[in-house]
């Protein structure tokens, strides 16, 4: 895996080194005991080496990725990381593959859509009993760490968060004669008529000079539709989340509403934007105008999709308050747990602990690969001193931040979720309204749940 190179990397403050000193204190391995020990003490001082899984996206750059695994092993002598970078589409299955023979990773990347089916299956120890040492209060935790909770315990400790914001091209807003969205927004009036009729006045064209107002709301997952279903006061799941409820009427609307984006010429359909560099490379070439990203992930890993001078003229605000009046986001938020039968408890932990610290997290924070995830570090200077002025501010992202809701991960999520996307597509393809279409996959995601329950109870929790 190689450092991607980004193309407005003079726009960013890059980290520059930093002491480890005053980490040794705060990072030396957990004294919580773990199997095998008698709770009296530090992580044995042995050859350790703890093997580190990790789900190929959240490693982001090699660089980086390399700079905080030799820290740790520089604060923690005699242990040594092994990071073996598994494909995204891989992750799961070779995390719930690897249970049966007990050949897992010491630690495990937890994305929120595999935190509970690697919980309930046995892949994960709960963290509760040793959170009072991890160095972060409960007062400071964002809403970022609601997504590693389940059934009430934690499950993960998250080191990067990208929290939803809209990503526009405000050149492309004022050509179409608009009002921009920031200003907007700054004045309380950014709201979804506003949206609607930005996406009316920006969309139209032709064939290959066709432009796009946004891509699909909620785009392919049920992890970022739930926006628009939050938006018009309904829900993905019932109260106790044992049956499914995206197929009420509120919700229905709100399907119509994400789905309608095609016919009303606002957004591409999955075919037209099935390009190398997707969405982005339509941005790139001023096709499309919004999208929301959470930034980083055009700013830290795909902005070679767009040239310097189209980056120029891109803008952040935060989404604008849908039909209810509310403007609630998700998050991704990535994060890593400890296997539930590792033998290197101590050394694992203290991996959870630096991660969180000041220090790695400041790291983190000026590459771009994260927002701030304890609250003190929004005002840190490696937070505000990573902002590009042209593109954004505090206050957007602090709107962002507060305005986060945990959407609930079950078990076996992405089996759901494809049945889902499929039950969208015949949407949009026209073979089914959306009741009909929502109805018939809800009855195949309600077998899921149930059968869940099963294993749930089964596995105690």
């Amino acid at each position: 895996m190689t450092q991607r190179a980004m193309s407005r990397r003079d726009f960013m403050h890059v980290a520059t080194a930093t002491s480890v000193g005053a980490l040794i204190a705060a990072c030396a391995p957990a004294a919580a005991p773990s199997a095998g020990d008698d709770g009296g003490g530090s992580a044995a001082m042995e050859e350790v080496t703890i093997e580190f899984w990790v789900n190929q996206p959240m490693a982001r750059s090699e660089g980086l990725w390399d700079t905080l695994m030799a820290e740790y092993e520089e604060l923690n002598p005699g242990v040594t990381v092994s990071s073996l970078i598994i494909p995204h589409g891989d992750y799961e299955p070779k995390v719930l593959t690897g249970l049966a023979g007990g050949t897992v990773g010491d630690l495990l990347d937890v994305h929120p859509m595999h935190n509970a089916t690697m919980a309930m299956r046995g892949a994960l120890m709960p963290l509760d009993e040793l959170m009072p040492t991890l160095g972060v209060s409960d007062d400071e935790m964002t809403k970022a760490w609601d997504y590693n909770v389940w059934r009430g315990k934690r499950w993960a400790i998250p080191r990067s968060d990208n929290p939803t914001i809209m990503l526009y091209n405000r050149s492309m807003v004022a050509e179409a004669g608009m009002d921009d969205p920031a200003e907007l927004w700054a004045e309380g009036k950014w709201d979804i008529e506003a949206f609607d009729n930005t996406m009316d006045a920006v969309s139209g064209g032709e064939g290959e000079d066709r432009v796009y107002g946004c891509a699909l709301p909620g785009g392919g997952t049920i992890r970022m539709q739930c926006v628009w279903i939050w938006g018009n006061d309904a829900t993905v799941w019932n109260a106790d989340e044992t049956a499914s409820a995206f197929n009420s009427p509120a919700a229905l609307e709100a399907w119509e509403y994400m789905t309608g984006a095609v016919a009303r010429g606002w957004a591409p359909t999955p075919a037209e934007s099935n390009i190398p560099g997707g969405w982005v490379a339509m941005m790139g070439q001023r096709r499309l105008c919004m999208q929301w990203p959470g930034a980083q992930f055009v700013l830290g890993g795909q902005a070679q999709f767009i040239p310097e001078d189209v980056m120029s003229e891109m803008q952040l605000v935060p989404l604008n308050t849908l039909w209810n009046g509310n403007r609630e986001v998700r998050n991704a938020t990535n994060s890593h747990g400890i296997y539930l039968q590792t033998d290197h408890v101590d050394e694992s932990w203290a991996m959870c602990q630096y991660l969180i610290s000041d220090e790695a997290q400041f790291r983190i924070i000026r590459e771009r690969w994260t927002s701030p995830m304890v609250k003190r570090h929004a005002e840190s200077e490696a937070w505000l001193g990573s902002l590009e002025p042209n593109l954004e501010t505090a206050e957007m992202w602090e709107d962002s931040f507060n305005n986060i809701r945990a959407f609930s991960h079950l078990p076996r999520q992405q089996e759901m979720d494809n049945l889902i996307q499929a039950a969208k597509d015949r949407i949009i393809l026209g073979d089914a309204t959306a009741q009909e279409a929502m109805d018939d996959v809800a009855a195949d995601v309600d077998a899921i749940i149930a059968e869940v329950e099963i294993e749930i109870q089964e596995a105690g929790l």
